[in-house]
């Protein structure tokens, strides 16, 4: 019995040893940039359903509201007929009761008639008035709840927004490149990223890396290490390869293209700036569209 509770000693021990040496063995796994990057694209997708949703109730709201100011409206109206016809139906009433008591005639047919006409005309608006009371009251809860649902959506709006944010800050370490960060794992984004790598680069006419570039070599190498193999290392190619974007609508791994016949070329990173290899004697590195006037038009492949 003793020497199994030696061992049983040895082997605990043995345990918090080897804890001890791997104190990450029970830790939550590190999250990698796949993992946040498909938690981004979940929250993002749940934004934009939130987003809808709040046009729908911000819509319904106001027409709920709208409603219920009519409702008030034509209760207010309603009201005003009754406090009106109140003291006419008195005076007629009154009317025939001095008749009577001065004279001992209970008055007229046309005094009468008229009384009655009031009368019943008072009780058609008081009934109309509490139809009234019932849709205003039903039409003012319709509103408040509308309202409810439009502030449970934007809270719900904005905390997908905090995770948003919070998601992409923890992806910026997987995502930043020389100081840039571009976010998702398309391959455009992940082809600007290796363009963003190879900064410092020299150039030169006729290289596809990876010690050296040339303009659209830059772009060849950086989409194949992206998943995008066989691009033809001629700008003039790559100027017909994709789609043609307009300047408002750019995207990090557009290609943009300078001079006429389109000779020069870079990758779009975002913010106003494109990653190139320039020309002989020079390195690979960002410039901005501002600083060229010679910007030609963009493709996306």
């Amino acid at each position: 019995m003793k020497g199994a509770r030696f061992m049983l000693a040895a082997s605990v021990a043995a345990g918090l040893s080897l804890t001890a040496m791997n104190p990450a063995a029970h830790a939550a796994a590190a999250p990698t940039s796949e993992s946040l990057q498909k938690q981004l694209d979940d929250l993002t997708a749940q934004a934009e359903s939130l987003a809808e949703l709040l046009k729908k109730n911000e819509a319904d709201a106001a027409s709920a509201q709208q409603d219920a100011s009519l409702s008030t409206i034509g209760l207010t109206g309603l009201r005003s007929q009754v406090s009106a016809l109140e003291p006419q139906v008195k005076a007629a009433k009154d009317r025939i009761s001095t008749l009577d008591k001065i004279s001992g005639w209970f008055g007229g047919n046309s005094d009468t008639e008229r009384a009655d006409e009031l009368s019943g005309e008072l009780d058609d608006v008081r009934a109309q008035t509490a139809t009234a009371e019932t849709e205003a009251a039903a039409a003012t809860r319709r509103a408040a709840d509308a309202a409810t649902a439009v502030t449970t959506v934007r809270t719900e709006a904005a905390t997908v927004s905090t995770k948003i944010t919070t998601v992409k800050t923890r992806l910026k370490r997987f995502y930043t490149v020389g100081g840039v960060t571009i976010f998702g794992d398309g391959v455009a984004a992940k082809a600007t990223r290796e363009a963003l790598r190879q900064l410092g680069k020299p150039y030169v006419w006729g290289a596809a890396g990876p010690s050296s570039f040339d303009c659209s070599g830059l772009a060849v190498w950086s989409y194949a290490k992206a998943g995008k193999p066989g691009l033809d290392h001629y700008t003039g190619a790559l100027w017909d390869a994709g789609k043609k974007v307009g300047a408002a609508d750019l995207q990090p791994g557009d290609l943009v293209f300078f001079h006429p016949d389109h000779h020069h070329m870079g990758l779009y990173i975002g913010d106003g700036k494109f990653v190139h290899a320039p020309s002989s004697g020079d390195v690979v590195k960002i410039t901005k569209l501002s600083e060229r006037d010679d910007y030609s038009g963009a493709v996306r492949l």
